[in-house]
């Protein structure tokens, strides 16, 4: 029988984050609009005009194998600062295996909330923010450098941005959720749990693939990786995708440009050296950008709904004119009526490096985790969502993230 304990673990985190805001003034038709945008698509429809996501929720099937993975099969995640086995982990965790992301089409980590029990998708800024609730816990912030209160890691790097749940996967070997606080392992912004995703590392024999897709609004999507041995002690993995669909919202303002059109690429390097069977230094380096329209805003009017008391008790859509006395929008026919929307003009950036060196003692491991990652991002709003001119806003922001990591086990 093993013990493992860990007998050190420290870390250093420096986030720098610049925001700088329009004009945002909240009238009721803004409001009206900020909340029916929630539950609206943020990704095209299947098929046809109000058809449902791109995504299928997941059967209980499909959440119970997810819940407990195969016994037989080992799959190691990151957890409790090192690599383990997630079948003896004494914690909960939930784990997607990069077959299962294949078998899925899961292409953005949002995308776990339909097939992982207790996880969710929230946002704002009409699904431009969009980050993930683990057992309830989010941040719901507007502002494009809030952190989130569950802590994100790709490659062990820490990213800080919340809404960086919504960048481009590709050539991923596993997602780990852990439930519950994680502040000794990860830090103070992790009370409800932490996202790990773990790429592909360079393999001793050389090997790639690509794969394409197409669907609905010119869907589209390109992926591909190669890698090998380059020496006998030294490796590498390229690693890349593009993905790109047209407008689903239509304008009805005319001249109006249509909305929810998307652009994304990105691609990673890795190089591994191993001089001794004690020592492994991985280098590894990410790139990735998303374009797309402005965020598609509607408005509505409402009818407050009172109690025989005279207290309000709620409000409901109705079809007739808004406080403007313009048309309101149509969210089941995906329609808008925006003066200024414009099909481009918002943008994300991730980008960065990571470089995790490990010793192997006899009775001691160590490793070094060293991460700087940048993210930009720029955000556009019609606010008032009618054919008025009277409210935009452009929300740029500029995270920075420098992290040091030690980490001493014993075994």
């Amino acid at each position: 029988m093993q013990y493992r304990k860990i007998l050190l673990v420290t870390s250093m985190h420096l986030t720098v984050g610049t925001l700088c805001s329009g004009v945002t003034i909240l009238a009721p038709v803004n409001l009206w609009a900020a909340d029916v945008a929630k539950k609206v698509p943020t990704s095209p429809p299947a098929s046809g005009k109000g058809a449902a996501a791109r995504k299928p929720a997941a059967s209980s099937t499909q959440a119970r194998l997810i819940a407990t993975p195969n016994s037989r099969e080992e799959i190691n995640v990151r957890s409790q600062s090192r690599s383990q086995k997630a079948q003896t982990i004494g914690e909960t965790i939930n784990v997607l295996t990069g077959a299962q992301l294949r078998e899925f089409n899961i292409t953005t980590p949002t995308d776990i909330a339909h097939y992982i029990p207790g996880v969710n998708i929230a946002g704002s800024s009409a699904g431009q923010n969009l980050t993930l609730s683990i057992r309830g816990i989010v941040q719901q912030d507007f502002s494009p450098i809030a952190e989130s209160p569950n802590a994100f890691y790709i490659d062990d790097g820490y990213v800080a941005a919340a809404n960086s749940s919504s960048i481009g996967l590709f050539d991923v070997d596993n997602i780990s959720v852990e439930k519950g606080p994680q502040g000794t392992d990860s830090g103070r912004n992790s009370i409800g749990g932490a996202i790990h995703i773990t790429t592909r590392n360079p393999t001793a024999k050389k090997q790639g693939y690509i794969t394409a897709q197409y669907g609905s609004y010119n869907s589209a999507r390109v992926e591909a990786a190669y890698g090998g041995p380059i020496t006998r002690n030294l490796g590498f993995r390229v690693a890349g995708f593009y993905e790109r669909n047209d407008a689903y919202w239509k304008n009805m303002y005319p001249g109006g440009q249509d909305l929810g059109n998307t652009e994304k690429y990105g691609g990673r390097g890795k190089l591994q050296w191993q001089p001794t069977d004690r020592i492994n230094i991985l280098l590894s380096g990410v790139y990735s950008r998303q374009f797309s329209s402005w965020a598609p805003y509607l408005s509505m009017s409402t009818r407050n709904v009172i109690d025989n008391s005279g207290n309000l008790i709620n409000s409901v859509i109705v079809p007739s004119p808004t406080l403007l006395g313009t048309v309101p929008s149509s969210a089941s026919k995906l329609e808008v009526d925006s003066d200024s929307a414009r099909s481009s003009g918002n943008h994300l950036s991730l980008y960065g490096t990571t470089l995790h060196g490990t010793y192997t003692g006899n009775y001691v491991t160590f490793h070094s985790i060293t991460n700087a990652m940048w993210q930009k991002q720029r955000q556009h709003f019609d606010d008032d969502a009618t054919p008025v001119n009277l409210f935009n806003t452009d929300i740029p922001g500029d995270t920075r993230t420098i992290s040091q990591e030690f980490r001493f086990s014993h075994q």
